[in-house]
């Protein structure tokens, strides 16, 4: 029973620190000017966007302007590793 509750408190910090901090990947990547950090950073944003944009794929799912800038952090991340 414990090893449940701990699965569901990592679970629920994960969720957190994804709602949180997705935005903050995605700058990071954006901003980056290191070349040879870019990638990794993408990569990193692009996890945490996909894993924020299912969370928010489950009732009560109300988030609409959310959903509309993960759509358009995707599509700008994609145009950045295409540009490298």
């Amino acid at each position: 029973m414990r090893l449940v509750q701990s699965d569901y408190t990592d679970h629920v910090r994960s969720t957190c620190y994804v709602k949180r901090d997705w935005g903050k990947l995605y700058r990071a990547a954006v901003l980056e000017s290191d070349r040879s950090k870019v990638l990794e950073r993408i990569e990193h944003a692009e996890g945490a966007i996909v894993e924020r944009s299912r969370s928010l794929s489950k009732p009560p799912a109300h988030n609409g302007k959310e959903q509309e800038a993960i759509a358009q952090a995707l599509r700008i991340l994609s145009l950045q590793r295409q540009a490298r």
